[in-house]
Protein backbone atom coordinates (compact mmCIF):
# COMPACT_ATOMS: atom_id res chain seq x y z
CA UNK A 1 0.00 0.00 0.00
CA UNK A 2 1.10 3.34 -0.83
CA UNK A 3 2.27 5.68 1.79
CA UNK A 4 -0.23 8.87 1.62
CA UNK A 5 1.20 10.58 4.48
CA UNK A 6 0.99 14.20 3.83
CA UNK A 7 4.40 16.48 4.73
CA UNK A 8 4.83 19.65 6.14
CA UNK A 9 4.44 21.86 3.24
CA UNK A 10 1.19 20.33 2.19
CA UNK A 11 -0.03 20.50 5.84
CA UNK A 12 0.52 23.82 5.97
CA UNK A 13 -1.19 24.43 2.09
CA UNK A 14 -4.58 22.88 3.77
CA UNK A 15 -4.10 24.39 6.98
CA UNK A 16 -4.36 28.21 4.72
CA UNK A 17 -6.59 26.59 2.02
CA UNK A 18 -8.82 26.15 5.18
CA UNK A 19 -7.87 29.30 7.26
CA UNK A 20 -8.68 31.34 4.14
CA UNK A 21 -12.27 29.91 3.12
CA UNK A 22 -13.72 29.59 7.02
CA UNK A 23 -12.52 32.96 7.63
CA UNK A 24 -14.21 34.14 3.98
CA UNK A 25 -17.74 32.34 4.27
CA UNK A 26 -18.00 33.43 8.56
CA UNK A 27 -16.89 37.22 7.55
CA UNK A 28 -19.45 37.17 4.56
CA UNK A 29 -22.51 36.20 6.39
CA UNK A 30 -21.58 38.44 9.37
CA UNK A 31 -20.06 41.47 7.86
CA UNK A 32 -19.99 42.01 4.52
CA UNK A 33 -18.34 45.31 4.42
CA UNK A 34 -15.07 43.53 6.32
CA UNK A 35 -15.52 41.04 3.52
CA UNK A 36 -14.83 43.62 0.91
CA UNK A 37 -11.67 44.60 2.57
CA UNK A 38 -11.22 40.43 2.82
CA UNK A 39 -11.12 40.36 -0.53
CA UNK A 40 -9.92 43.64 -1.86
CA UNK A 41 -7.40 43.75 -4.50
CA UNK A 42 -3.61 43.23 -3.30
CA UNK A 43 -5.03 42.54 0.15
CA UNK A 44 -4.73 39.36 2.22
CA UNK A 45 -6.37 37.15 0.31
CA UNK A 46 -4.32 38.09 -3.02
CA UNK A 47 -1.25 37.21 -0.84
CA UNK A 48 -2.11 33.93 0.35
CA UNK A 49 -3.47 32.86 -2.71
CA UNK A 50 0.09 33.43 -4.28
CA UNK A 51 1.45 31.83 -0.91
CA UNK A 52 -0.52 28.68 -1.56
CA UNK A 53 -0.01 28.47 -5.22
CA UNK A 54 3.64 28.85 -4.94
CA UNK A 55 4.08 26.05 -2.12
CA UNK A 56 1.70 23.92 -4.19
CA UNK A 57 3.86 24.17 -7.70
CA UNK A 58 7.06 23.50 -5.18
CA UNK A 59 5.07 20.08 -3.81
CA UNK A 60 4.29 19.15 -7.07
CA UNK A 61 8.70 19.62 -8.17
CA UNK A 62 9.52 17.87 -5.16
CA UNK A 63 7.26 15.35 -5.87
CA UNK A 64 8.62 14.51 -9.68
CA UNK A 65 12.00 14.62 -8.58
CA UNK A 66 11.04 12.42 -5.62
CA UNK A 67 9.85 10.00 -7.80
CA UNK A 68 11.72 10.13 -11.14
CA UNK A 69 12.37 6.80 -12.29
CA UNK A 70 10.19 5.28 -9.85
CA UNK A 71 6.66 6.01 -11.14
CA UNK A 72 5.14 5.89 -14.81
CA UNK A 73 6.38 8.82 -17.15
CA UNK A 74 2.84 9.94 -18.13
CA UNK A 75 2.14 10.22 -14.00
CA UNK A 76 5.59 12.52 -13.45
CA UNK A 77 4.92 14.69 -16.68
CA UNK A 78 1.62 15.32 -15.24
CA UNK A 79 2.98 16.19 -11.78
CA UNK A 80 5.63 18.78 -13.00
CA UNK A 81 2.91 20.16 -15.67
CA UNK A 82 0.62 20.48 -12.81
CA UNK A 83 3.79 22.22 -10.83
CA UNK A 84 4.24 24.92 -13.86
CA UNK A 85 0.88 25.53 -14.16
CA UNK A 86 0.99 26.40 -10.62
CA UNK A 87 3.88 28.76 -10.88
CA UNK A 88 2.44 30.28 -13.98
CA UNK A 89 -0.51 31.02 -12.09
CA UNK A 90 1.12 32.37 -9.12
CA UNK A 91 3.32 34.24 -11.24
CA UNK A 92 -0.01 36.02 -12.72
CA UNK A 93 -1.72 36.85 -9.34
CA UNK A 94 1.82 38.62 -8.65
CA UNK A 95 0.71 41.60 -10.73
CA UNK A 96 -0.30 43.44 -7.75
CA UNK A 97 3.73 43.49 -7.81
CA UNK A 98 3.40 46.13 -11.05
CA UNK A 99 1.65 48.75 -8.49
CA UNK A 100 3.80 48.21 -5.88
CA UNK A 101 7.24 49.09 -7.36
CA UNK A 102 5.38 51.43 -9.93
CA UNK A 103 6.21 49.54 -13.13
CA UNK A 104 3.98 50.52 -16.48
CA UNK A 105 2.53 48.27 -18.56
CA UNK A 106 3.34 47.83 -22.10
CA UNK A 107 1.44 49.39 -24.41
CA UNK A 108 -0.15 45.99 -25.25
CA UNK A 109 -1.43 45.38 -22.36
CA UNK A 110 -2.91 48.60 -21.61
CA UNK A 111 -5.02 48.29 -24.79
CA UNK A 112 -5.93 44.77 -24.22
CA UNK A 113 -6.07 44.22 -20.82
CA UNK A 114 -9.09 44.60 -18.53
CA UNK A 115 -6.87 45.70 -16.39
CA UNK A 116 -4.58 47.40 -17.60
CA UNK A 117 -1.82 44.68 -15.98
CA UNK A 118 0.97 42.68 -17.70
CA UNK A 119 -0.36 39.48 -17.08
CA UNK A 120 -2.47 37.03 -19.33
CA UNK A 121 -5.56 36.50 -16.91
CA UNK A 122 -7.04 39.93 -17.56
CA UNK A 123 -6.56 40.03 -21.45
CA UNK A 124 -8.63 39.96 -24.26
CA UNK A 125 -7.83 39.28 -27.83
CA UNK A 126 -10.43 39.34 -30.21
CA UNK A 127 -13.18 39.20 -28.26
CA UNK A 128 -11.59 36.14 -26.68
CA UNK A 129 -11.15 36.49 -22.65
CA UNK A 130 -7.75 34.52 -22.62
CA UNK A 131 -8.24 33.74 -18.92
CA UNK A 132 -11.11 31.76 -20.01
CA UNK A 133 -9.59 29.75 -22.78
CA UNK A 134 -6.44 28.93 -21.03
CA UNK A 135 -6.83 29.19 -17.19
CA UNK A 136 -10.14 27.75 -16.90
CA UNK A 137 -10.01 24.84 -19.70
CA UNK A 138 -6.75 24.28 -19.43
CA UNK A 139 -6.78 23.78 -15.56
CA UNK A 140 -9.84 21.78 -15.35
CA UNK A 141 -8.02 19.80 -18.62
CA UNK A 142 -4.98 19.25 -16.94
CA UNK A 143 -6.67 18.53 -12.81
CA UNK A 144 -9.49 16.39 -14.80
CA UNK A 145 -5.96 14.04 -16.32
CA UNK A 146 -4.41 14.56 -12.96
CA UNK A 147 -7.03 13.20 -10.85
CA UNK A 148 -8.89 10.92 -13.16
CA UNK A 149 -6.38 9.41 -15.71
CA UNK A 150 -3.89 9.00 -12.74
CA UNK A 151 -5.22 6.70 -10.34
Amino acid sequence: MPNHTLNLIEKLILILTAIIVVVGFVVFFRNPALFEQYTYEDGLVEWLTVLGLLLGAAICVYRFVKLLGKRHWIFLAITLLLGIMLFVVAGEEVSWGQRIFGIESSALFQQNNLQQETNFHNLVVNGVKINKLIFTFGLIAELGAFLLVMP
